[in-house]
């Protein structure tokens, strides 16, 4: 469609443009540039807008002209499932996170940030980038202009392909915009880092970004979670983690997030961590355009069950990541050595003692994840790639688990640089009514050491941090908020605990027509029947 390939061009010359008239302002402070770039960037926001309701209307109205309504969208899908098949494909969820990145970005001007000048600078020149990959892969393309040789000019496709059918379940339509909200969040971290050192205010950046950095931690978090409730109702093999290279791909970012939520908090109270913070908001972002980079070029392929096929975008993708990358390893390397933080009280026994480990174990959990996850294209680079084993996985994530939830537990009843522990009968207490359900756990069949550790541990958190929660919520603290989300981490370990253990699996080959017991449920396969319709 003319019209939407148009848009898409007019949204970048306009970001282009809002771009170059605030990096302008930065240097000049005239009010006249200003406007320009305002207006432009609410033009470029107003054009994305336009494509997104144009495209969500085509697929809702069948316009199987348009190549990626036919590829993914068909007559016969409800319309709960025709929405999803906006971000079933790479076009769609590049428009989506567009879209909101626009949505940020207008928050921001309504926030009237200080520094609004550089940090749109630095969100108009993501956008610009992302608006430059859907000219050159653009949802409104034509069948006949793409596919020539099966579609003659104007001849357009009675049906289309329909949704994956594994895509067509309801907690599969959820998880990608709220992941692609917490994505398109960390280029607002990106941008107010960036900012930070180019004005070296490596103070001030904290307070307006923080809530940013929370956002990020709860959509990125909450995608993975409806992600692997999908996995675990959908696919066949019933699980809902598998260290697959595509799921710790989001992994990855949100464990950096949390870990720049928890610094935050260090340099807000102390003065602390403001090299580290930075370093963090900064590669959170850079994480994520990896992660894009792993799941869209292709390269996993044999290694995922969630990445697309191979993409004439590779090269667009590795720029993307390497151009960012670059400026923000130089601008880093330029500034940090002027970043000085004040010492922060490193007596073991203190909540900010606990809360630096836990940082320092959650980045460790991710440089392992990342080592994994990056495993095809190191193993590539040397001959034949290959991919790490759920193992590798597993034996790194088990000491580290009982590390974690055991900082949960215990970081809350620590005074801020007191080395002491408050409440040691509410200590005693907690720790008696874990033992105690640790040992209904062990007798429920959870005798393995780590396993039962870590669950002892998690009802300990549970406890611990439930009992602070309601005792902030009843006094209205919004603090409680904080502790509620260490009650979940805790009920999740026990739930990946009880579910390893009783889990039970084996694999069966089904001659045709031939009865066979497993599990308790007799099996027979009957052969491949062909849809009426035709569609695999």
């Amino acid at each position: 469609m003319i019209l939407g390939i148009t848009a898409t061009a007019l949204t970048f010359m306009a970001l282009m443009v809002s771009t170059a008239a605030y990096y302008i302002y930065h240097l000049r402070q005239e009010d006249s540039v200003l406007k320009i770039a305002r207006y432009s960037f609410y033009l470029a926001s107003s054009l994305i807008i336009i494509q997104t309701v144009m495209l969500m209307w085509g697929i809702l109205t069948h316009h199987f002209e348009w190549t990626y309504v036919a590829s993914y969208s068909s007559r016969d899908l409800p319309i709960f499932y025709l929405v999803s098949t906006f971000w079933a494909g790479q076009e769609g969820t590049f428009l989506l996170w567009l879209l909101f990145g626009v949505i940020y970005g207008v928050v921001i001007l309504g926030r009237k940030e200080k520094n609004e000048a550089l940090i749109m600078t630095f969100m108009n020149l993501i956008l610009a980038y992302i608006t430059m990959i859907l000219i050159k892969k653009n949802p409104f393309e034509y069948v006949w202009n793409v596919n020539p040789a099966v579609f003659g000019p104007g001849q357009v496709p009675v049906d289309g392909n329909g949704l994956n059918p594994l895509l067509q379940a309801p907690w599969m339509v959820i998880p990608p915009p709220i992941l692609f909200a917490g994505y398109s969040a960390t280029m607002i971290l990106f941008a107010f880092a960036m900012t930070a050192l180019i004005k070296r205010e490596y103070d001030e950046w904290i307070k307006p970004v923080y809530p940013y950095a929370l956002f990020t931690a709860l959509t990125l978090g909450a995608g993975i979670i409806l992600g692997g409730y999908w996995a675990y109702t959908t696919l066949g093999w019933g699980g809902y983690w598998g260290w697959d290279p595509v799921e710790n791909s989001s992994l990855i970012p949100w464990l950096t997030s949390l870990a720049l939520v928890h610094g935050m908090i260090i340099q807000r109270r102390q003065g602390g961590m403001k090299k580290t913070n930075i370093f963090l908001a900064l590669f959170t972002f850079i994480l994520v355009l990896y992660g894009s980079f792993l799941t869209r070029s292709g390269i996993l392929t044999d290694f995922s069950v969630h990445s697309f096929g191979s993409s004439e975008l590779n090269q667009y993708l590795i720029g993307f990541v390497f151009f960012f990358l670059a400026i923000t390893i130089f601008t880093f390397l330029f500034r940090s050595g002027e970043v000085k933080s004040e010492k922060v009280q490193t007596a073991f026994f203190t909540r900010e003692s606990f809360i630096l480990f836990g940082i320092l174990v959650l980045i460790i959990l991710s440089i392992f994840t990342f080592i994994g996850t990056s495993s095809p294209i190191f193993t590539g680079m040397l001959g034949e790639a290959s991919n790490v084993s759920t193992d590798y996985y597993n034996t790194m994530s088990g000491p580290i688990a009982i590390v974690i939830i055991l900082l949960i537990a215990l970081a809350p009843l620590l005074r801020w640089k007191s080395d002491s522990v408050a409440k040691l009968k509410q200590v005693t207490i907690h720790g008696i009514i874990s033992l105690v359900l640790g040992a209904g756990a062990y007798l429920l069949g959870i005798k393995d050491a780590v396993p039962l550790i870590i669950d002892i541990l998690a009802f300990f958190a549970i406890l611990i941090n439930g009992q602070l929660a309601w005792k902030l919520a009843r006094k209205k603290n919004l603090a409680f908020a904080g502790y509620l989300t260490h009650v979940g981490l805790g009920f999740m370990f026990i739930g990946i605990i009880t579910s390893s253990v009783y889990d039970s699996s084996v694999k069966v080959t089904l001659p045709k027509d031939t009865p066979r017991k497993v599990m308790g449920y007799d099996l027979i396969y009957g052969g491949k029947v062909n849809s009426p319709d035709g569609k695999d």
